[in-house]
């Protein structure tokens, strides 16, 4: 789709579902720095993780939950370790 439609494009599911596609790796970067102060994720995706009796993760967290989470997320995904768990397979 990215070829016909470009880099960034929507999709839309039903009448009330939109998501944001963006196929291009430096955009995405852009957009994952800036966050959460410019990219927020929805709330419905919190509201139902609390409803189903979990805690808000890395997937729906926004402000200060996903700053905090992310600096443990983004360690695991050093290259260094990306690198080793491949070497395993």
């Amino acid at each position: 789709m990215a070829r016909e439609l470009g880099p960034i494009y929507r999709v839309d599911i039903g009448r009330r579902r939109s998501f944001l596609v963006v196929s291009d790796h430096e955009l995405f970067t852009t957009a994952l720095r800036d966050r959460p102060e410019s990219y927020r994720r929805p709330t419905f995706s919190g509201d139902l993780v609390r409803e189903m009796g979990f805690d808000v993760g890395v997937f729906s967290a926004n402000d200060d939950k996903w700053q905090r989470q992310r600096r443990m997320v983004m360690a695991g995904f050093d290259p260094r370790h990306i690198k080793a768990y491949f070497r395993r397979w």
